[in-house]
């Protein structure tokens, strides 16, 4: 047996675990029509048939009220550099 055969005899298979065993687990993602779990590259919902367009915009899951909190503190630092308090 050559040296090779027996380094890859001693080899444990849990030191190196294969890449395709993790490949079952798929990211999804919920449909925002249906809100049925859908692979996060699907085009279209295997459920309800809609397009699926996932929002990568900080503001677009926001409430009102957030985004009208974030443009108050915004006009005050700006108010504050502009008094010459900053």
């Amino acid at each position: 047996m050559s040296d090779y055969a027996r380094w890859a005899d001693d080899l444990d298979d849990r030191e190196y675990p294969d890449d395709d065993e993790n490949d079952d687990e798929s990211d999804t993602k919920p449909c925002p029509h249906c809100g049925e779990s859908t692979y996060e590259d699907a085009e279209q919902c295997p459920s309800c048939g809609q397009y699926l367009t996932f929002s990568t915009s900080p503001w677009s899951n926001r409430p009102g009220w957030w985004i009208a909190l974030a443009a108050a503190g915004i006009a005050a630092v700006l108010a504050l550099l502009a008094f010459g308090w900053l």
